[in-house]
């Protein structure tokens, strides 16, 4: 009797316990695993910080990289006007230089080059005063056979002047001098050229 007492009340209190027992729950009425949640918050926080954080890197190191690419920008435009500065004097003298050569050249090849110099200080003259035209002593035959006409009618005195270059000449009247010199012509070049390269 015992053991069926035993046995019964083991049994009963057994229904007890499943007819007292909570339900199981329905998956659909159970919300979100809190743990696994939190766990998602934190990786999502931390890739947020994390891009964050990159992207205030980023933007430090584009900052630098561009403050440095201004530098050297800088840098580059200076030694680029110090460069075309030095080649610009330079280019002025190569092509100075190559025109006196050239024209020297003619001179001594016998182009009657101070009679076109002479006929265009004329013209740039005063007309109707006399003139005194000083050229080099083996220029007076060239000028006399090139210009006669002209000389004659703007009453201009040929003369020779050894301190006067081959190819040039210095026209004297009442008013003021012109300097058709070779040399001059060449100062006044360079002038402009330096003037339009600055």
């Amino acid at each position: 009797m015992t053991d069926a007492h035993g046995s019964r009340v083991v049994r009963e209190a057994g229904e007890l316990r499943r007819a007292f027992r909570p339900p199981a729950p329905d998956p659909a009425d159970v919300g979100p695993d809190p743990v696994a949640a939190a766990l998602e918050r934190g990786r999502e926080e931390g890739r947020i910080e994390g891009r964050d954080e990159a992207t205030a890197e980023y933007a430090g190191q584009t900052d630098g990289l561009r403050g440095e690419v201004a530098r050297s920008l800088e840098r580059l435009a200076e030694m680029e006007e110090t460069l075309v500065h030095r080649h610009r004097q330079a280019m002025i003298d190569l092509a100075l230089e190559i025109a006196s050569r050239i024209l020297r050249a003619r001179i001594d090849a016998g182009d009657p080059v101070v009679a076109r110099v002479l006929a265009e200080a004329l013209d740039a003259g005063p007309v109707g005063e006399p003139l005194r035209a000083r050229v080099h002593p083996d220029d007076v035959a060239v000028v006399r056979r090139e210009l006669s006409e002209l000389l004659e009618r703007h009453r201009v005195e040929v003369e020779a002047d050894a301190k006067v270059e081959p190819g040039g000449c210095i026209v004297q009247a009442p008013g003021g001098t012109i300097d058709a010199s070779v040399a001059t012509a060449l100062v006044v070049m360079r002038e402009a050229a330096e003037g339009h390269a600055t």
